[in-house]
């Protein structure tokens, strides 16, 4: 049976195992990075575990028909969507993660828009950048359109750009809110 004793599953364990971040947020972000990071690294090797219940919650999809080769897919999946999580938002604590994931979002799509020539009239790559930030805003001036056939890149440009402002909005307040309750409080390194 595969051992985790090498994972944080507790508040003060993960504070344990990463003494600099205590001094910074606290135990209640901690615990929240630390539970995904956990999460993440059962995932990947929930598959080896010869009994099923200790993973349950871990690859709820595919653990009620005790199948490896599921269970191993299942994993991948989420840990894969687990990386992501942590690179584009650190699960959703970091505003500047939120914010900088944007700003390379419009950038690919500007990219893409100035290579394969999809704007019409839009012949430089400020003139797709603008497009690109128009569109991403969802704001669509309509100076510039999509040519026929890469409607459906813009649309889906829009879509990510407005889910990605809530989120930057929803990560920012997060953010602010727990700064504002634990200003007055004094926070002790474990």
């Amino acid at each position: 049976m595969l051992g985790f004793k090498s994972l944080c599953i507790t508040p003060l364990e993960c504070a344990y195992f990463n003494p600099s971040h205590t001094s910074k947020i606290s135990l209640a972000n901690v615990y929240s990075i630390g539970e995904w990071r956990v999460r993440g690294k059962i995932q990947r090797v929930a598959h080896k575990v010869k009994q099923f219940t200790y993973v349950e919650q871990f690859v709820p999809i595919s653990a009620r028909y005790r199948k490896s080769w599921l269970i191993f897919i299942e994993g991948k999946i989420r840990s894969l969507l687990n990386r992501f999580l942590w690179y584009t938002s650190s699960y959703g604590e970091s505003p500047v993660r939120v914010f900088l994931t944007t700003l390379l979002v419009i950038l690919i799509y500007t990219f893409l828009y100035w290579i394969f020539g999809a704007v019409e009239g839009a012949k430089s790559f400020t003139e797709n950048l603008y497009f690109s930030v128009v569109t991403f805003t969802t704001v669509g001036y309509g100076d510039y359109i999509p040519k026929p056939g890469y409607h459906l890149l813009a649309e889906s440009e829009a879509f990510l750009g407005a889910f990605m402002m809530a989120f930057f909005v929803v990560v920012l307040s997060r953010k602010v809110i727990r700064g504002s309750h634990s200003k007055g409080r004094g926070f002790q390194k474990v």
